[in-house]
């Protein structure tokens, strides 16, 4: 991805919206220079992976009108994270002003988010996702999820994600627990069993009807920026 000129064209189109990079290692994007590559347009919040995973399954082929993978591809890797890794990549966000946003996959990674703490390269609130229902990481139960706020720093700003038919059950839970949620299509293309969605606003429609059922409003880019400990004042982008 060209993150500085996608940065720029989504801040141009939604001035006051929070904008999330990645340095996740994704395929085709497994090198340092393209991990960091996000943190070069200095988005307000960058994830940073908390641990290594195993990971098998199968990325089926993409069908017109999409492109860049002819072909099924099998999976059996192990997606490696290591305490250096993570040190660095947070002191780089730090002198940016990136708040990094810790992906936590189970509560074994706590190891390394006290560490960055103990480090000074993180700040409170400490702003950590946790990742349910993935391969080698936590269960996607209502046990697990409270398990890993229990075990968590403080300060911290939660949030939660299920992976496929898992994230409407997390959600929900997340919902009644009074922590952030998070959805959309990078960790889910159904709308319900059997039914593709249309598209990442049907999967954020149907998560705000979910929280207003229950008198939940859903929070304002200010106010999300108030609750990070971010400057109220949105991010320019050249």
């Amino acid at each position: 991805p060209d993150y500085p000129n996608d940065t720029s064209l989504i801040s141009a189109n939604s001035p006051h919206i929070l904008i999330t990079n990645t340095t996740a290692r994704l395929i085709g994007a497994e090198s340092e220079e393209a991990r960091l590559a996000s943190t070069e347009a200095n988005p307000e919040v960058c994830s940073l992976d908390m641990g290594p995973l195993a990971v098998r399954g199968k990325l089926k082929k993409r069908l017109p009108p999409l492109t860049g993978r002819p072909e099924d591809i099998e999976m059996d890797v192990a997606s490696r994270t290591t305490y250096g890794e993570t040190e660095k990549y947070a002191r780089i966000m730090l002198e940016k002003g990136i708040k990094p946003e810790l992906e936590v996959w189970h509560t074994g990674q706590y190891w390394l988010v006290r560490n960055l703490i103990e480090k000074g390269l993180v700040r409170p609130p400490y702003m950590i996702q946790f990742v349910m229902g993935f391969s080698s990481g936590a269960y996607a139960t209502p046990k697990e999820l409270l398990h890993l706020m229990d075990c968590a720093p403080k300060p911290s700003v939660f949030s939660v994600l299920g992976v496929g038919l898992l994230q409407v059950p997390m959600v929900a839970m997340g919902i009644l627990l009074g922590i952030n949620v998070r959805t959309g299509m990078e960790d889910n293309i159904l709308y319900k069993k059997g039914e593709l969605c249309t598209g990442n606003p049907q999967l954020v429609e149907k998560v705000v009807r979910m929280a207003r059922e229950i008198g939940r409003e859903i929070a304002t880019p200010k106010q999300a920026r108030q609750m990070l400990g971010l400057s109220e004042k949105p991010s320019q982008y050249d």
